[in-house]
């Protein structure tokens, strides 16, 4: 079984965004991030953790394994399992998420609080500090 773990930072003023992922498997971590230089709100940015959790797990040729996947995002966990948005704004990411997902024998999405998933959130907002920084400069 696979624990992977996702979050996203979102700075509104500058409309930027860290996403991030980390997964345990045996004993090792993994940690995939990307700063995202333009992104509307934090939704978004969550939705795109979202993605670049199941791309990752595609590249690590996980598809096999039993992946449990925790977000923070109500939203997002929500609509994966509704396979449904509200706002049409999310439909893209949606559509990407649920076509990224069949090529998973067993996969699990799970609400946490976001006092569960202090490692991903402690990365996501040293990411965007990290880069919000060197753009300073």
């Amino acid at each position: 079984m696979v624990k992977i773990y996702t979050d996203a930072a979102f700075d509104p003023n500058k409309k930027m965004a860290a996403i991030v992922t980390l997964y345990h498997q045996s004993n090792e971590r993994f940690q995939f991030s990307e700063f995202v230089p333009q992104i509307e709100d934090n939704h978004q940015a969550e939705f795109k953790a979202m993605i670049l959790c199941l791309e990752k797990l595609i590249q690590q040729q996980l598809l096999d394994q039993l992946c449990q996947i925790y977000s923070d995002s109500k939203i997002v966990i929500s609509s994966i399992e509704k396979e449904y948005v509200k706002d049409e704004r999310y439909q893209p990411y949606l559509n990407k998420i649920l076509s990224l997902k069949k090529n998973f024998s067993l996969i699990f999405f799970n609400w946490i609080p976001e006092k569960q998933n202090l490692a991903a959130d402690q990365l996501a907002k040293s990411v965007l500090h990290k880069h919000i920084k060197a753009i300073k400069k």
